[in-house]
């Protein structure tokens, strides 16, 4: 598993640090399956929406400058 920056998600809740495999684990047991677009904390089971790939792509090239 790769766990680079981009790949790890902070709680807004707990601040708890974890990767964004980790964050969809529980989509398969969920009746909306992977189409919400939520991703969850295995800390404290806090939902909140997944980063837009446009921003993550603007934070990659932030990052290489």
């Amino acid at each position: 598993m790769n766990n680079a920056p981009a790949d790890r998600i902070k709680c807004p809740f707990c601040g708890f640090e974890f990767d964004a495999a980790s964050g969809t684990a529980y989509c398969g047991s969920c009746p909306m399956g992977k189409s919400c677009r939520l991703v969850r904390c295995p800390n404290c089971a806090y939902e909140t929406p997944a980063e837009p790939r446009l921003f993550a792509a603007i934070k990659k090239l932030r990052r290489k400058r």
